[in-house]
């Protein structure tokens, strides 16, 4: 029965179809711009050649050819195969679509943005030049817009589009805004935070109530992507507090009638308050239990933390990847008690194939060569995965003080068990020029010209040319150095120098260069070795006194030849070379100049330095600096310790701070107190450093110093030290690094300046 309804209606429809007339052809008339869509545009109709022409279905393809927002008019004219009107005796039939396109775009402007980036608005509008014009999908980007000004609290933002008619049916977009007021939070609200108090959690947010200056420090406005990240940090600060399954639902936000400000409600569900309790592990246990679960044992007892937690398992993981488990897995189930409201945790660890690695890579070293940054790295093809090398290379490469970035990541290699390694740096520029000027309160004027490049050619080498001209100095020296001499594990530095320096009270020339070889004696210990050879010239009379008020000490105004050979130590854990925050420094050196030499001394220095990390982008930096001359006798002039100035101890003019001896000039002369230098030196700098303007590499400075020089019948003492205080900024300009910098000495002197203000191009300790 059902095989012969099927086979009757299968007939009808047949009969039905072949019933009516048949579309032989269909053409469009009146396409220009979509000229070459015709078979797009045939797609989107019922009606379709070689099948049956119905009235009904031409209504449709005119509907949804209005649908596309190609066309904004439409006519369908239909005759048969003898050129009449269609009729229901026709047997074929031709179909016309004569269409009217929408003017195409030819460009969108927009304009009124101020406190949005135009490329921010670009990024949500989807309307472009060539294309078709839509209304509807016009008004979908206003609309996208204004969504994107509030979620920068700019609720008042008004935005509209205007549509310009251009010659050949082209037409010109734009959007135009009006930004008006920002909405400034008036009130943030707490509802249900019963045991942290708002201001606590206020402390967590970016997002702040404002206040006076709100429009002009961008403080207190609501924006929309900071006020979704802090609800996320609420929930997780609860976590931390042992506020396991703490929510924060939908935040309530009443704006004011006239827009400009809103009140934020906030409602916090805290829960009950957790306490982790014992700890097992099992699984893939390659080392004691005890020693994997020490990290974990030492939080039984304690409140709930989710960080805690994730610091304990990272300890487990680097020992599992420093065996060469790179897929490690720690599991953490919890398991609550909620009558005692304590977390047991048994721990479950999968260790995975033990993975080698197969290949590194380099990504981003658009300058620096792939060499340059291998020859740091502690990890090579064919080693085993290790962790804690990897973390260390990452470290080295950073701090050549070459890149802005440095990361890396692991991918699988070409089989299991393979991993290859993939550093990814972000140059940054390594070049300086500059032609400056400055002023000092010592020095007045400062002129100032250098071209210096790091990393030539992306080799690692460095080279400068530098001068500087004030009227204390004139410093003109070219050097050039090189870590890896020949690709060697040698560095190598040479220089070339002539100075004209003015001291107190004699004045000194020099000629001179000097050859430095280097070589590690592990990661962290090197040995240098500087052969220097200079000429030097010193003549009486200074910048406070003259020749004639200058008595004759024996050996004290030698000119000649100096040749020394200086042997140095130089422990070094920073975490950048030349803008360190964190690390440690220590050099030790003897300098002797005998052999070869007409002026002839011993010089032992030491140079202690730490860089603490303390909060936010403060800095704490600490630097000694110890120097003595054992067997002073006859050791010239320029030679011995003067201490004082922007290089030494703040606050106090360059070179004031020497002992001082009662002479006679002449015998026809009074007693002249003349600064004949120490043979013993103690500096010590303190100093706080934080990002100022951090966009604008500016940072600020707050530092004590005290330091003095000692004459040889005096030991070293602290209660003789002289010590100031000051502050001042540091600016990484493109043309190098400068320095602002204002000391105050404590207890200054009748014949000391009350404050120094100082002018320096290079970096502190």
């Amino acid at each position: 029965m059902l095989k012969t309804i099927i086979l009757l209606t299968t007939i009808f429809v047949s009969f039905t179809i072949y019933s009516y007339p048949v579309i032989k052809k269909i053409e469009f008339k009146g396409l220009e711009t979509l000229q070459k869509s015709e078979r797009h545009i045939l797609s989107y109709l019922k009606s379709k050649e070689n099948g049956p022409f119905f009235s009904g279905y031409i209504r449709e393809d005119i509907k949804l050819l209005f649908e596309k927002n190609l066309f904004k008019d439409i006519e369908v004219f239909c005759i048969d195969g003898e050129g009449k009107s269609c009729s229901d005796d026709s047997s074929e039939v031709f179909l016309t679509y004569k269409l009217k396109e929408n003017p195409t775009i030819d460009s969108v402007t927009i304009s009124g943005n101020d406190e949005v980036e135009i490329a921010d608005i670009e990024g949500v509008v989807d309307v472009q030049a060539n294309t078709i014009l839509s209304v509807s999908k016009i008004q979908t980007n206003v609309q996208k817009i204004r969504d994107l000004y509030k979620g920068k609290g700019l609720f008042l933002a008004d935005v509209n589009f205007e549509i310009e008619q251009k010659e050949g049916n082209l037409v010109k977009v734009r959007f135009k805004i009006n930004e008006n007021a920002k909405t400034i939070i008036r009130k943030i609200r707490f509802v249900g935070n019963l045991s942290i108090p708002a201001s606590e959690i206020k402390k967590v947010m970016l997002t702040k109530e404002g206040g006076f200056f709100s429009e002009i420090s961008d403080t207190g406005i609501f924006k929309e992507e900071d006020f979704e990240r802090d609800i996320a940090v609420i929930k997780l600060y609860y976590q931390e507090k042992g506020f396991l399954k703490a929510t924060v639902s939908d935040p309530e936000i009443l704006l004011s009638k006239n827009k400009k400000e809103m009140d934020i409600t906030i409602y916090v569900q805290e829960g009950d308050k957790y306490s982790f309790g014992s700890f097992d592990v099992s699984g893939d246990l390659l080392f004691p239990k005890e020693e994997i679960l020490e990290p974990f044992n030492a939080l039984s007892g304690k409140e709930f933390k989710r960080s805690d937690i994730a610091t304990a398992i990272e300890r487990v993981n680097i020992m599992y990847k420093n065996k060469g488990y790179a897929d490690v897995t720690v599991s953490t189930p919890l398991k609550i008690n909620e009558t005692t409201k304590i977390i047991d945790i048994p721990l479950v660890i999968q260790k995975g194939k033990i993975s080698y690695i197969e290949r590194v890579d380099f990504e981003g070293n658009s300058i620096t060569r792939d060499k340059v940054i291998r020859r740091e790295l502690r990890v090579y093809e064919g080693d085993l995965y290790n962790q804690s090398k990897l973390d260390y290379s990452k470290a080295r490469v950073f701090s050549l003080g070459y890149f802005e970035t440095v990361e890396f990541q692991i991918k699988e290699g070409s089989r299991e068990g393979r991993k290859r390694v993939v550093f990814q740096v972000k140059e940054k520029s390594t070049g300086t020029f500059q032609v400056g000027m400055g002023f000092s309160t010592v020095e007045k004027l400062v002129f100032t010209a250098q071209i210096s490049k790091n990393n030539i050619f992306g080799n690692g080498q460095s080279v400068s040319l530098s001068a500087q001209i004030s009227k204390l100095q004139k410093y003109y020296t070219i050097s050039f150095s090189d870590p890896y001499i020949f690709d060697t594990l040698w560095d190598f530095t040479f220089s070339i120098y002539n100075t004209n320096i003015l001291y107190n009270y004699f004045t000194k020339k020099t000629f001179g260069s000097s050859v430095t070889i280097g070589h590690p004696i592990t990661d962290f210990l090197r040995f240098y070795l500087k052969l220097k050879g200079e000429e030097v010239e010193v003549e009486k009379g200074g910048r406070i006194s003259s020749a004639s008020d200058i008595p004759s000490i024996y050996g004290l105004f030698k000119d000649g030849r100096t040749v020394s050979l200086e042997g140095m130590l130089v422990y070094d854990r920073r975490n950048n070379r030349m803008f360190p925050t964190k690390g440690f420094y220590q050099s030790f050196s003897v300098e002797n100049a005998s052999y070869l030499s007409e002026n002839k001394f011993t010089k032992i220095s030491s140079d202690t330095r730490v860089y603490i990390p303390l909060f936010w982008s403060f800095v704490y930096r600490f630097n000694a600096r110890v120097g003595w001359i054992p067997d002073s006798k006859n050791v010239p002039i320029f030679e011995r310790y003067y201490v004082g100035g922007i290089f030494s101890v703040r606050g106090f003019e360059w070179g004031s701070l020497s002992p001082s001896k009662e002479q006679i000039a002449s015998p026809f002369s009074s007693l002249t107190e003349f600064q004949v230098g120490g043979n013993k030196q103690l500096i010590i700098n303190n100093e706080i450093e934080f990002d100022l303007v951090k966009a604008a590499n500016i940072k600020g400075v707050f530092f004590v110093d005290s330091g003095n020089a000692f004459i040889e019948e005096d030991p070293i003492s602290f209660a003789k030290l002289r010590s100031s205080w000051g502050f001042g900024f540091r600016w990484l300009s493109p043309m190098g690094p400068l320095r602002f910098e204002w000391g105050f000495p404590f207890d200054p002197k009748p014949t000391e300046r009350s404050y120094m203000f100082e002018f320096n191009i290079g970096n502190s300790f």
